[in-house]
């Protein structure tokens, strides 16, 4: 894993990410891009999210890879040390991992990224509502992800934000306008 703190994060992915640790009760949460050559974090929340901006993924035993090479996302439970995944997460976060979620990001039929949440807090496991959440929230990252790359770190953001914002609100206005509300808070911070 290279080392972290290389750029700051796009605000929509910012947004994002901190969205869906709040909505999910996660400890900590990362958004990792797959359009470079290394799966590389670019926004980070959380209790561990200081350094991880910049950081790459290791290229085995990562969930955040396997949710982006299936198309599929995960909710686990890793097992002690000995857990491969857990050890991965270990090595971003300091300890380990009592559950994990990792949703693709996915956007005109192309994963470019995933989202990972880490510790869903009291030590429970992640929720089938959680997971809705995030695979919602992972759409909104993908068009900030292949945004961010063509259009560089200026690049007007609410747009993206309000346009992912829409399809959400359309497919189930009343469940999703918490997310809505949350993001809008962020960004009008």
């Amino acid at each position: 894993m290279s080392g972290g703190g290389a750029t700051a994060p796009d605000s929509v992915l910012q947004a994002v990410i901190t969205a869906a640790v709040e909505a999910s009760g996660a400890l900590d949460g990362w958004i990792a891009s797959a359009l470079e050559a290394e799966l590389t974090i670019v926004a980070a929340a959380g209790e561990a999210a200081t350094d991880l901006v910049g950081r790459s993924l290791p290229a085995r035993g990562c969930s955040a890879r396997f949710v982006i090479d299936s198309g599929q996302p995960v909710a686990l439970t890793p097992h002690g040390d000995t857990d491969e995944v857990g050890r991965a997460v270990m090595g971003l976060t300091g300890r380990q991992p009592s559950s994990i979620l990792s949703a693709p990001c996915s956007a005109g039929g192309r994963i470019v990224g995933a989202i990972e949440l880490v510790d869903k807090a009291g030590g429970d496991r992640f929720s089938f509502d959680d997971l809705e959440i995030v695979a919602l929230l992972a759409g909104i990252a993908a068009t900030a992800i292949i945004d961010a790359r063509h259009a560089g770190p200026d690049h007007p953001s609410a747009d993206v934000l309000a346009a992912g914002l829409h399809s959400l609100s359309i497919a189930d206005p009343t469940r999703f306008s918490t997310v809505a509300g949350i993001l809008a808070a962020l960004l009008g911070s």
